[in-house]
């Protein structure tokens, strides 16, 4: 009965006349229930049971559009604003205003645009103090000192070793560092290179020198030239190899590079005999 008009027709007979004031009548009990809003004498007002939704959704004409009061199933939708001394409801979806002190059982989606659970319950579910803002201790941990459980307490680093520094030089230098369990250092140890070689090293390396080589001994004998005092350095090709006392110079390989004389080389005066003395390569 949403599209009947209100208006009767005198001009008809009985039955017709009774007929449409019938229809009228629903059509007030039902609010004008139909799929479609009415059309006929639409004015500010006017009610509507919109049954194209389920459930049906009751609407208001109200400046030139249809506005939903009321939602079937418990639920009420207004689209306006909705003045009551004390609201009671399940869902609220909207803006609520006023002091909220009459708003009872709302369990609202948004409220003033927050969500519900930026809000904390009034009753204080957490237990929670007005010592807000204050520690109520500090305890300072391992490696640390200080702490405190009032005023400004205060952490420092504690001193957890009596190392103190060391300064090496030349052939001493640090060979053990030790760490605590927070890194610092609680233990240094120094060792000393020494740089005078031992009797063995010194017997080692010389038994190593080759024959003829730089740093090694031999005899000889001198082929020609005067007497040749000790530290005197010769060419090589004058000498000979030989022993303790030669008599032959032509006798014996010559050996390379160069030789300091280690004795007195004395010259001979008898032919054909060479003394002979040590010598040790330089070059």
């Amino acid at each position: 009965m949403a599209t009947i008009s209100r208006i009767l027709d005198a001009n008809v007979n009985g039955a017709t006349y009774t007929a449409t004031a019938n229809d009228i009548l629903e059509a007030l009990d039902t609010c004008h229930s139909g799929a479609t809003a009415p059309s006929n004498e639409v004015s500010n007002g006017k009610l509507w049971l919109d049954t194209s939704v389920s459930p049906a959704l009751l609407k208001i004409y109200d400046n030139a559009s249809w506005n939903p009061i009321y939602k079937g199933s418990g639920n009420l939708s207004v689209g306006g604003t909705l003045t009551a001394t004390t609201v009671s409801a399940t869902n609220v979806s909207g803006t609520l205003s006023g002091d909220g002190t009459n708003v009872t059982n709302v369990n609202a989606t948004l409220l003033d645009g927050l969500n519900s659970t930026d809000f904390y319950s009034a009753n204080n579910p957490a237990g929670y103090t007005t010592n807000v803002g204050d520690i109520t201790g500090v305890t300072a941990g391992g490696g640390l000192s200080g702490g405190g459980s009032s005023g400004t307490p205060t952490i420092s680093h504690a001193d957890t070793s009596a190392q103190g520094s060391v300064n090496n030089s030349g052939t001493t230098f640090i060979q053990d560092i030790t760490l605590d369990t927070y890194g610092h250092i609680t233990g240094i140890n120094s060792s000393t290179v020494s740089v005078t070689p031992t009797t063995s090293q010194v017997a080692s390396a010389t038994a190593g020198v080759g024959t003829g080589a730089v740093g090694s001994y031999g005899f000889f004998m001198r082929l020609t030239g005067n007497e040749v005092p000790p530290g005197t350095v010769v060419s090589a090709s004058i000498l000979r190899w030989g022993g303790v006392f030669h008599t032959s110079v032509s006798t014996g390989n010559a050996p390379a590079g160069s030789w300091r004389c280690m004795g007195q080389a004395t010259k001979p005066t008898v032919s054909d005999y060479q003394y002979q003395t040590l010598y040790l390569r330089v070059s």
